[in-house]
């Protein structure tokens, strides 16, 4: 019998080891129940603030992104930003 070697994660030291559940979300996921997500153990969520318009590089707020900030904050998922 013969055991397989094992790797081991070496972590930076502004990095962890273990890997981290994540998602991104923006008007396209719709209104989103942040309660079911912190359930299903998701643990962070970079969410879209804005885009521009390809025509005239306006730049607009996703309309959905205030309230996907503040109900991840609220169920205690950690929150990224994307354009």
């Amino acid at each position: 019998m013969s055991i397989a070697p094992q790797a081991t994660a070496h972590a930076a030291p502004n990095e962890v080891a273990a890997a981290s559940l994540g998602i991104d979300v923006s008007r396209y996921q719709g209104l989103i129940n942040w309660d079911m997500v912190a359930a299903s153990g998701v643990q962070f969520a970079i969410v879209r603030v804005g885009y521009r318009t390809q025509s005239t590089g306006v730049l607009n707020e996703d309309p959905y992104a205030r309230y996907n900030l503040q109900e991840a904050q609220r169920v205690g998922i950690k929150t990224g930003l994307q354009e």
